[in-house]
């Protein structure tokens, strides 16, 4: 997946990627109660961003402290 740098196209309600000013990269969504991204300080905004991705086929359970993937 490549950096996106328009944070305006980011979307507001879902899980993405994000990174920061500092090269700090985290999993963040939009708190619009607050008005600022999770993750990140109320005057702090992502310098780019990436959607969550999708894993088709993958499902992942855990039972008994044992990860099973099928």
């Amino acid at each position: 997946m490549a950096w996106n740098f328009n944070i305006d196209e980011a979307p507001r309600d879902e899980k993405i990627i994000v990174s920061t000013k500092c090269g700090k990269v985290t999993v963040s969504r939009y708190l619009p109660s607050e008005k600022r991204w999770e993750m990140l300080g109320k005057d702090e905004q992502p310098i780019s961003w990436q959607p969550w991705p999708e894993w088709s086929g993958f499902k992942e359970e855990v039972s008994g402290g044992q990860v099973s993937q099928g």
